[in-house]
């Protein structure tokens, strides 16, 4: 794609990820001239397709559900076909150490620990009503429930099995440890989704269908529409605006625009140097919404062997690096794909390893939670997030006790000429491609009003 030099545009976005290509393209159909900034080398930011012996599997954002509205438009709108996550089967959980099998949605290991963990999920859903999308901060009592985590709540929690489905969820959903989620925070994230069942179903739920062919082609998409006016290998290093305009800078290339989009998260934000300062509790959220630990384990086989076992290849374990795994191969099981999620602490240990270690330890955590033969896949990749640069983790910036109380109107609040945008701003599906095509959209009708 060629590179805009000097150009002068009406709107420049920072970063080619789903939200600031989302933003792009609706403003291009307004009618307003747009030069996209990305440092990667790809387009689609936490959204990575990759062919392993020929099938495509995503490394990043990998689901789309029935209530997210707007990624099934838009799929639908790109021609790209959706495909329900291969359920059929028994599913397995390993709490405590012990294996158990279960069908259906909810696993009952015991009356007392899947009674419990109901009622206190159905407690959540209670709560969470009363938490406004756009002001949390203004939910009452949101002062004192900011000021403590969800593991301070979990230590109510009196079985294995309800500190398992709260701790496996901190996982899987945010990568991070309940230790690190403010209580407010969290109530306000399952409200974004709809609730905390919504965001942990697979059937019905967040996990309900994968895209045919990969998440990271409706990126691709979309790009193809934008044309030259995406640069790609392009970091912005500087925003500068003031009397005679907006100047944003990436190495020797300089674009002039009315409007800046920082499709970015807060994390990353922060390294881009902006004349004038940015206002102190906008800064302040680039060290106090660090990024999610996530990465994912590929496992390659030649058929889907536990399909003709009677089992889903859906397990989930309470313990170890691998917390969940499920089945992401092919409707015909040829090849056969598992995929383990490895979630907050589990994956800032991983990247501690070198790669041999680190297959060695996610194979074997895959097999303890499915089946021995799973240790010895025809082949293997992994992807850990906290090790890509331009991301430094995934899938959302995190917010710890005090931050989203005090920090958060700065989170969607414009800064003269610069608005924000990026899936951590979202109201609907905050963490999520859903959410992220609402706060690029968003973004550009605040730019046409």
């Amino acid at each position: 794609m060629a590179s805009p030099v000097g150009l002068d545009v009406d709107v420049a976005v920072v970063g080619a990820g789903l939200s600031g290509l989302s933003a792009a393209r609706e403003l291009r159909r307004q009618g307003a001239s747009v030069a996209v900034f990305e440092a990667r080398d790809r387009v689609g930011g936490k959204m990575h397709t990759v062919s392993i012996d020929g099938c495509p599997v995503d490394l990043g954002a990998h689901w789309v559900g029935p209530t997210q509205r707007r990624m099934l438009a838009l799929t639908d709108e790109l021609g790209i076909r959706r495909e329900k996550q291969h359920l059929d089967g028994r599913h397995l959980l390993t709490l405590g150490g012990e294996r158990h099998e279960f069908t259906g949605s909810t696993p009952l290991v015991s009356v007392l620990g899947t009674a419990e963990a109901g009622l206190r999920v159905g407690w959540i859903e209670l709560r969470r009503r009363l938490v406004d999308v756009r002001e949390p901060w203004r939910a009452r009592g949101a002062t004192r429930l900011d000021s403590f985590t969800l593991a301070h709540w979990m230590r109510g929690l009196r079985s294995e099995t309800a500190r398992a489905t709260f701790t496996i969820a901190a996982r899987t959903v945010f990568g991070a440890e309940p230790s690190e989620l403010s209580f407010l925070y969290f109530l306000w994230y399952v409200q974004c989704a709809g609730g905390l069942q919504a965001l942990m179903n697979f059937e019905g739920g967040a996990q309900d269908s994968h895209l045919i062919g990969g998440t990271q082609q409706i990126c691709d998409r979309i790009a193809a529409e934008l044309g030259d006016s995406v640069v790609l290998g392009a970091p912005v290093s500087s925003i500068a605006h003031g009397p005679d305009g907006t100047v944003v800078a990436s190495g020797r290339r300089i674009v002039r625009a009315t409007k800046v989009v920082v499709a970015v998260s807060p994390a990353l934000a922060g390294r881009i140097e902006f004349e004038p300062m940015l206002p102190p509790a906008r800064d302040a959220l680039a060290q106090r919404m660090p990024m999610g630990a996530y990465m994912k384990g590929v496992a390659v086989y030649e058929r889907a062997w536990w399909r003709d076992r009677g089992l889903s290849g859906l397990a989930l374990a309470d313990r170890g690096p691998v917390q969940m795994v499920v089945d992401a191969g092919p409707p015909g099981g040829e090849p056969g794909v598992l995929v383990g999620f490895v979630t907050g602490k589990p994956a800032l240990e991983m990247a501690r390893l070198d790669g041999a270690a680190r297959r060695a330890a996610v194979l074997e955590a895959i097999a303890a939670a499915t089946a021995p033969e799973a240790a010895w896949p025809a082949s293997y990749r992994d992807f850990n997030w906290l090790e890509e640069r331009w991301s430094r983790g995934a899938p959302v910036g995190l917010m710890g006790p005090g931050t989203l109380s005090s920090l958060g109107p700065a989170l969607r609040e414009r800064v003269g000429p610069v608005l924000w945008c990026g899936t951590d701003t979202a109201t609907e599906w905050n963490g999520y491609m859903e959410g992220a095509v609402q706060a690029g959209e968003r973004a550009a009708r605040e730019i046409a009003a």
